[in-house]
């Protein structure tokens, strides 16, 4: 804490980025091959994602959470009660975005990759793969945050200068904590646009053609249901009017008289 309040104000900034680089991003080489129970599954994720850097309040990802991403299919449902190295991406990815989007933009949003683990019949998306590609812009991302900030408060001590305030680090750190928020929101903004505009809409359509094809094979059913009870009764019918008509008895013989 000293060490804190003895820093200038872009000094500590400058610390806590720097201390973020690397952080929170999921090691997929690290993943075990066997599947892992959910207590396991949720103490790796806490040491991998979350580490000695969380607040110690903060309660991190439990059993109940993971066993709650399932229920909502936010996760695909294990296989013997383990969870595989694909669940713990998925968990990851979930846990990225749960501080972000509602929780309905990020069903939309892993819906696609979480049929994709269950179908029998598409080719598997390799999510190793795809979580390097995530973990490469996440580094990359870090790395540029703690640039933009360095000129972010460059230009906002020549700003409070000209207003012979340069030398007050609370006006600085409020304006760079807004600026920050502010690119924030328009960034969650813009991924909530995205989801809204293709997955929201992709997911209409689907069900709109879904509903389409049901209405379309229960209407051929009950064409068939009607073309089978018609064909039924023409059988019937044309049973009745081929029935054998009924042979004369023969007559009796009579008896000639003696």
């Amino acid at each position: 804490m000293e060490e804190t309040e003895s820093m200038r104000y872009e000094e500590f900034v400058k610390k806590l980025l720097e201390q973020q680089i690397g952080t929170g991003i999921l090691d997929p080489a690290k993943l075990p091959q066997l599947g892992l129970y959910v207590d396991q599954a949720a103490s790796l994720l806490n040491r991998q994602l979350v580490g000695e850097a969380r607040d110690s309040k903060e309660e991190g990802i439990t059993k109940s959470m993971v066993n709650n991403y399932t229920k909502h299919r936010l996760l695909p449902r294990p296989k013997n009660k383990k969870y595989s190295s694909d669940h713990l991406i998925l968990m990851t990815y979930v846990l990225h975005l749960k501080g972000i989007l509602s929780m309905q933009d990020i069903q939309l949003l892993i819906k696609p990759l979480v049929e994709n683990h269950e179908s029998p019949y598409e080719d598997k998306i390799d999510l190793e793969a795809l979580y390097q590609i995530t973990g490469e812009l996440q580094r990359k991302e870090q790395a540029y945050l703690l640039e933009a900030a360095e000129k972010d408060i460059e230009q906002i001590k020549e700003r409070l200068a000209e207003i012979d305030l340069a030398d007050d680090d609370m006006l600085g750190m409020f304006l760079l904590a807004v600026n920050l928020s502010v690119r924030a929101n328009a960034q969650k903004a813009l991924a909530e646009q995205l989801i809204q505009q293709f997955y929201a809409s992709q997911a209409k359509t689907t069900a709109k053609t879904a509903a389409k094809a049901d209405a379309e094979m229960k209407a051929a059913a009950r064409a068939m249901a009607r073309a089978e009870k018609a064909k039924a009764a023409k059988a019937l019918k044309a049973a009745k009017n081929s029935k054998p008509a009924k042979t004369a008895k023969p007559e009796k013989a009579t008896k000639s008289p003696l």
